[in-house]
């Protein structure tokens, strides 16, 4: 259940878009003096290519603080007039929708005549990404094991490629190669129960496997080493059987008697979509009494999407068990939240 964290290295590419915007070679080298404290090295001349490698993010979404400073440079009144506008009701749509970053508006606004040293000052620290933790100790206790999808496609934006900075400095390592990373706990409810007969039940979707792999991999080795483990259950939300990640493991495990696997596909066929809370729903009255049995229920996976749906069935099934209304069964969820229906998402 908990997480690696990992200080990444910035795509190529996007350093080379840097280069070109501002007209640098790839041997520049560049010397930063600060009158305050600040991440960059000083004093002494360094590579501007590790600069923009190791130091910067370089895919923030510009701010509208700085839309209105790239608008006051531009030098075309036709772009500075439409520029201008985006800091207004468009923000959203055209920048927060399409994730566009202060190089995306400099390409696409190239009258705008903003320095180098502008450019860095502008750029937060690069930030250290964290990965739950897809393996137990108890499989390994010196490695780990993490998921991740590489995100490498056409930008929402239409304007050029979009690269995941973590995934895809994680798919191009090699053996042997060493990284920056560090253990880093997650909540602490966000763990299996210590009695290994309280019963669990898991919910995912996509990479929000990862935590659960680790989870089932624990119980399934307590159960080769004779402990007694209570029901355990993963509902898993998958677009096709392709996308189904660790399938052989999970059926290896299911037939071990570790774990029962519940599977949703999206996309399967030209059937009507299923998703994950469609299967818990149909299983309300298995997972209340599993409930009255003192399980503990854990979510992984889409903060908008999967979390909010699930948690919608959730109020359903409370309401349905317990004979209330939806107000009263989302007020019943809020308690239990704190020990028993633990969440961990991402954006």
């Amino acid at each position: 259940g908990d997480y690696l964290a990992i200080l990444p290295l910035n795509p190529i590419q996007i350093v080379q878009r840097v280069f070109r915007r501002f007209n640098l070679s790839t041997n520049t080298h560049i010397e930063i003096h600060s009158t305050t404290n600040t991440f960059f090295p000083t004093g002494h001349p360094v590579s501007a290519f590790d600069i923009l490698s190791s130091y910067v993010e370089l895919s923030q979404l510009i701010s509208k603080k700085q839309i209105e400073t790239l608008a006051s440079l531009c030098k075309d009144q036709n772009e500075q007039i439409k520029l201008s506008n985006l800091n207004g009701d468009l923000y959203q749509t055209e920048i927060l929708d399409k994730r566009l970053s202060i190089l995306d508006i400099l390409e696409l606004y190239p009258s705008c005549e903003l320095s180098f040293s502008q450019y860095l000052r502008m750029l937060p620290s690069l930030r250290i990404r964290q990965y739950s933790i897809s393996s137990s100790p108890l499989w390994n206790s010196e490695s780990v094991t993490i998921t991740f999808d590489v995100i490498d496609a056409p930008a929402i934006s239409g304007h050029g490629q979009y690269y995941g900075v973590a995934s895809n400095y994680l798919s191009h390592l090699k053996i042997g190669d060493h990284l920056s990373c560090c253990v880093r706990a997650s909540n602490v409810a966000f763990h299996l129960p210590n009695d290994t007969k309280v019963p669990v039940i898991m919910i995912a979707a996509g990479t929000g496997i990862a935590p659960f792999r680790g989870f089932i991999q624990e119980r399934a080795a307590q159960l080769v080493c004779g402990r007694d483990i209570g029901p355990t259950i993963l509902y898993y939300g998958c677009r096709t059987e392709y996308d189904c990640l660790y399938l052989n493991e999970l059926n290896k495990w299911s037939k071990l008697g570790a774990v029962q696997i519940k599977i949703a596909y999206s996309r399967q066929s030209n059937e009507n979509k299923k998703y994950v809370q469609h299967l818990i729903w149909d299983d309300r009255n298995e997972i209340a009494q599993l409930y009255h049995q003192g399980a503990r229920f854990y979510i992984c996976g889409s903060a908008r999407k999967l979390a909010a749906s699930v948690k919608t069935c959730f109020i359903k099934i409370i309401a349905h068990d317990q004979q209330c209304d939806d107000d009263k069964a989302a007020k019943l969820l809020e308690e239990i939240s704190n020990d028993r229906y633990n969440v961990d998402v991402f954006a």
